[in-house]
């Protein structure tokens, strides 16, 4: 694969994984959801590229949630 279809193709997967972490986010979160996103998007992002097989095209609903959850203990100093 070229090295252009591959950006095409992460900027894609991004765009999907931000859409599926605003999901969530309003799952749980309702009326609060858009400043939170605002906040945290970037970090969950990170840590979903960072801690699935994202590099290979796949992320899971369970990686987002935990993703939030470690995004939010750093946030809130609370060490697991």
């Amino acid at each position: 694969m070229s090295i252009s279809k591959k950006i095409t193709k992460n900027k894609q997967l991004i765009t999907q994984l931000k859409e599926d972490i605003s999901i969530i986010f309003r799952q749980f979160t309702d009326d609060y959801s858009g400043a939170l996103e605002n906040e945290l998007m970037q970090d969950v992002v990170s840590d979903v590229i960072e801690c699935s097989d994202f590099e290979n095209g796949y992320y899971a609903t369970g990686d987002i949630k935990l993703a939030i959850g470690r995004v939010l203990c750093n946030r809130l100093g609370i060490e697991r």
